[in-house]
This record gives C-alpha cells, sequence and structure tokens, in this order.
C-alpha cells in the first residue's frame, strides 16, 4: 500500500514492442486490470478512465484489455464489485433492532 493515498501502486510495466505473446509471468489479469481501475477511479474520478489511460497505467496498449473485458462497462462492473467487495462488513451480534 502506498503510505500516502492509502492505496496499493499500480503495476508498471513496459510497453511491449511488436507482436508476439508477453513472457511468461507478465501477462495480466482481469483482477490486476480491475484494481488498476480501481485505482484510477479513486485518484482522478470516472471521467480519467479510459481504455488508453488505464493501458498506459498496466503499461501495455488499450487493445489488450479487450483480452480480459468486452468494454469500458464491463471494467466498471469489474471496479463496483471490487469496491464493494472491500467495504467493511458489520459484525452479526444479536437482534437487528
Amino acid at each position: 500500500m502506498n503510505d500516502q493515498t492509502g492505496t496499493k501502486p499500480i503495476r508498471t510495466r513496459k510497453p511491449r514492442k511488436g507482436p508476439g505473446r508477453p513472457a511468461a509471468g507478465e501477462s495480466l489479469t482481469p483482477g490486476e486490470v480491475a484494481d488498476a481501475a480501481l485505482q484510477l477511479v479513486v485518484a482522478e474520478g470516472e471521467e480519467a478512465l479510459t481504455m488508453r489511460r488505464l493501458g498506459e497505467e498496466l503499461g501495455v496498449k488499450a487493445m489488450a484489455l479487450y483480452n480480459h473485458f468486452a468494454d469500458k462497462d464491463a471494467i466498471l462492473d469489474a471496479v463496483a464489485s471490487l469496491a464493494l467487495a472491500q467495504l467493511p462488513v458489520a459484525p452479526e451480534k444479536g437482534p437487528w433492532k
């Protein structure tokens, strides 16, 4: 976690030159994409989230994101799910009243 903002730093990588698959251990996961998108939205707002910008933050071309999500709306759905999953859950003690 970043001590100043309380968020994890966005994973950075150098864009690949030319065609081909990434080296072993360098491929993105949907979770990494969603986490980076959430961090970008928290830091700069939803308007800052574009496929191109998210790709830049992850060190990949924007088109690489479409291997994991159909479109920006699908990424926003994953961001919402990730944000909800991070909310604290109240302990269950006694009756609700």
